[in-house]
């Protein structure tokens, strides 16, 4: 006889904050709620700990059925790219596979449902899905043998003043790598997605983020540690608040630490609702603005609906997204008239200047599309490469000659190389002209994906190591797509000195916003990382110091302002 029940007024009683984020309910929130929706129709049941197996039962079971309703590369399923190779069979281009690939899950459901039913029955079973066979797929037997180091440095072609040495491998465990990024601890971390580009039927995906560590400071990774396993095809990830933020296709979440071991022990959902159909173009390229906003893109054929605070934020094909933490607002800055139709890839200038990638050829200026508006203007390219490309980067750092440190450095997995662009002013913006690459191959599994400058002021190339390259233009099980290999590179300046690493801990916050002055930019990103994170009643004291000390006869008193204001509006 319940017209409606009210979880509203009764949960507001509690003397606990019942949501994360004022919509969303907590864990222990949402259990108070079933049992009054439980209770108010007639249902004297209540939460024990002897029911957590039957929920991971459901919660695997919803899971399978994401995957099959609305699937991962849903585009090349019953999109608008089924014409693609994708879908295809990577032998006979007339044979579609993923749908019959698809229809693999539908004994998995059953089976997922009977093991839900048991359940209820006995709370315990414990026995795995079993996998159905479906002969279409292959077996992803590396048909190339072209695997060595060795035969790879052969390959390479670098810019005389530079050498190139191997930094991590995957005798490290770097299988797949897609994005890296430093930490102020010199540590890097590595995401790792050898399931890409799409999970198979009845397996249970295991993505990995790895951190690497240089123990003996000899310029090669020696130790490897998991942070988070079993994760599914995460595109992009970035550390900053005690955690790391990931994009796991549908999911923005937030890994913690809780017990010092390097070791993720907590995973929060910040929101959901980001598109997934198409699974190279999910969620990528995250980054920090000087102002502590996290940036990040999607893809031309992603169309995402995520419910925030704030409102509903949607973004169709290719955005550009804005998360502030503080208040946990997310906002799509840019659409694909102004970040161009797949941006993949951004960075900012000294002066907080936001440049931006295309997936394809453009890099573009995208500070002026930061101004929200109604009536949107299209952003010229400022340059541009020969062909597809992905990642840009900055190489501010001492040990670089000066020739190179405002240079944007391109990924360039679709041909082989890291391009070069000599960026300079050009009105009221900027120009970038294409010159000679700074490395290249001859051999064609090298794929750079990312490029960093590391603690020591060497520029990193993280490398997919794969035959295949690009997404759609191979079949999803194509046998040449490689699942055991992946490699760092790291290249140094000849006859010049290393960056000396800055020891972050236990530095005051007075001594933090000195280093915000240094050249290097690595430090100053960690720095920025490490005073958002603190509280603001610690910080804006520290800040108005800093202020009052600068000098206005000092060449960086400008910048150093600069610098302070973004505190503020972080």
């Amino acid at each position: 006889n319940y017209p409606f029940i009210d979880l509203y007024y009764t949960l507001m009683d509690d003397k606990n904050d019942v949501t994360y984020d004022g919509i969303h309910l907590k864990d222990w929130s949402q259990r108070v709620a079933a049992e009054i929706t439980m209770k108010s129709l007639g249902l004297d049941k209540k939460y024990t700990p002897e029911l957590e197996p039957l929920k991971k039962a459901i919660v695997d079971k919803n899971k399978i059925w994401f995957n099959y309703w609305r699937p991962g590369n849903w585009a090349f399923l019953n999109g608008d790219r089924t014409e693609q190779a994708f879908s295809r069979h990577w032998k006979d281009g007339s044979k579609r596979i993923f749908p019959e690939e698809i229809k693999s899950f539908t004994p998995i459901l059953e089976e997922a449902e009977r093991k839900i039913e048991k359940l209820q029955e006995e709370l315990a079973d414990g026995k795995p899905l079993t996998v159905a066979k479906n002969d279409s797929i292959a077996n992803n037997t590396i048909i190339n043998d072209d695997h060595t180091i060795e035969e790879e440095m052969a390959s390479f072609k670098l810019h005389k003043d530079y050498n190139i040495e191997l930094y991590a491998s995957e005798a490290l465990g770097i299988v797949d790598p897609c994005t890296m990024r430093w930490d102020e601890k010199g540590r890097l971390w590595v995401l790792c997605i050898p399931t890409y580009p799409q999970p198979l039927p009845g397996r249970k995906a295991n993505d990995k983020l790895i951190v690497l560590e240089d123990k003996n400071k000899d310029g090669k990774a020696d130790v490897s540690t998991v942070f988070a396993d079993n994760l599914d095809i995460p595109l992009g990830f970035e550390l900053g608040n005690n955690g790391v933020y990931l994009g796991e296709q549908t999911r923005l979440l937030f890994l913690r630490d809780t017990t010092n071991d390097l070791k993720s022990d907590t995973t929060e959902t910040l929101f959901s609702g980001f598109g997934t159909h198409d699974s190279h173009q999910t969620i990528n390229s995250f980054t920090w603005s000087p102002g502590g906003e996290l940036f990040f893109a999607q893809g031309l054929s992603i169309h995402s609906s995520v419910e925030t605070p704030w409102g509903v934020k949607n973004a169709h094909r290719g955005a550009l997204w804005r998360y502030r933490p503080r208040a946990h607002q997310l906002d799509n800055i840019l659409d694909e008239s102004t970040a161009s139709d797949n941006p993949w890839g951004m960075t900012f200038g000294d002066w907080g200047e936001y440049f931006t990638k295309s997936n394809d050829t453009g890099i573009y200026f995208s500070t002026p599309a930061l101004i929200l508006s109604q009536h949107k203007a299209l952003i010229p390219e400022i340059g541009a490469t020969q062909i597809k490309s992905g990642i840009v980067t900055i190489p501010r750092s001492s040990h670089l000659p000066e020739d190179i440190r405002n240079d944007i450095l391109v990924a360039g997995y679709y041909n082989n190389k890291v391009e070069r662009l000599k960026l300079a002013d050009y009105g009221a913006g900027y120009k970038a002209t294409l010159i000679e690459p700074l490395l290249y191959s001859t051999g064609k599994n090298f794929r750079p994906v990312d490029i960093k400058t590391g603690p020591d002021g060497a520029i990193y190339i993280l490398d997919w190591y794969n035959p295949v390259i690009g997404h759609y233009q191979a079949s999803l099980r194509d046998p040449q797509r490689d699942k055991t290999h992946g490699r760092i590179w790291r290249i140094t300046a000849k006859n010049r000195p290393l960056v000396k690493p800055v020891d972050f801990d236990n530095q005051s916050i007075l001594s933090l916003l000195n280093t915000l002055s240094s050249d290097e930019y690595h430090v100053k990103y960690q720095a920025r990382r490490i005073i958002a994170a603190k509280s603001v009643k610690e910080v804006l004291p520290a800040v108005d110091t800093w202020i009052k000390n600068l000098s206005p006869s000092d060449k960086k008193y400008e910048h150093n302002l600069m610098e302070a204001l973004a505190v503020y509006e972080t």
